[in-house]
């Protein structure tokens, strides 16, 4: 009984499905004459849900080419050839798989070069991409591509990508994933945290410019000192010219080399330096960039 009620049931919603599929591929091709391309696509797509035909995956790549989503449209071809294939239709296979052709001409992909490790999973806007799939182009469609990487243990990898540009190859280099345990790398000679002169050149010019400073008032109050032995004592001694220029020059090195010295000297943090992944229509890799 209850095989013969499912039976019936069966028979029933084909042609259900059937009508629907037809009812909404015709409002897909009045859309597509109105050039309302999103709705068109939406009602090809429930037409393609219900029965899926040849001609209704062929309108449908032709739909997402109309609204640039090349790499969907041809998704939608080659599934046209599959159909057409399995029913033996030559010329309907051939069709569907020159517009493949052209789609991909039009059809930016991405170039992935891996470094792969131990169930390493990558992920391009949230859909898996199969590891037999990294070594061969992938056709996306123009916009914004969040591609991520992860594995078990690993830190991810996050990128995104503009591929707005049509036919544009992008290579994307996703380095080898580190391990989540793995401790930062220190500058080499340096313990981490370790605070470093603001200005090491101009802390040893301040260090040399008062070194100087203070030989020369020394030199210049012995010089003035031994003028006045030779004058007696007398107030009315000429200055000795060596001695006041030895000391109006320590003075002057004095008040240069002191700020100098305490400026240059100053410990902060060592500047910092990240890698960042870098990616062109084609070349990729990593940029350096930080203070030094």
């Amino acid at each position: 009984m209850r095989v013969a009620l499912f039976a019936a049931l069966v028979f029933i919603a084909a042609p259900a499905r059937a009508d629907d599929a037809k009812r909404d591929f015709d409002l897909g091709m009045k859309l597509m004459q109105e050039k309302r391309f999103d709705d068109a696509c939406d009602a090809f797509g429930r037409s393609d849900a219900a029965a899926p035909t040849m001609a209704t995956k062929f309108q449908l790549g032709r739909c997402n080419e109309a609204r640039h989503r090349y790499a969907t449209a041809r998704y939608d071809f080659i599934e046209c050839a599959k159909l057409a294939d399995a029913a033996g239709d030559k010329t309907r296979a051939d069709a569907a798989r020159q517009r493949v052709a052209e789609a991909e001409k039009r059809t930016p992909h991405l170039r992935l070069q891996v470094a792969p490790v131990d169930g390493e999973r990558i992920v391009a806007n949230g859909m898996d991409i199969p590891p037999d799939k990294w070594s061969q182009p992938l056709y996306v469609d123009p916009g914004k591509i969040a591609l991520e990487a992860s594995a078990p243990g690993r830190k991810p990898f996050n990128f995104d990508i503009d591929t707005s540009e049509p036919g544009a190859e992008i290579g994307v280099a996703i380095p080898e994933l580190v391990p989540t345990d793995a401790r930062a790398e220190r500058p080499v000679g340096r313990p981490q945290g370790e605070r470093v002169r603001r200005s090491p050149a101009m802390f040893g010019t301040g260090i040399a410019l008062v070194s100087v400073g203070g030989v020369s008032l020394v030199a210049g109050a012995a010089f003035l000192a031994a003028n006045q032995v030779e004058c007696g004592g007398s107030l009315n001694c000429p200055v000795s010219a060596p001695g006041l220029a030895f000391v109006i020059g320590g003075i002057v090195c004095l008040g240069a080399g002191i700020p100098l010295a305490v400026i240059g000297g100053r410990k902060v943090p060592p500047p910092a330096a990240a890698l960042h992944p870098w990616v062109s229509p084609t070349l990729a890799g990593l940029a350096l960039s930080g203070s030094f």
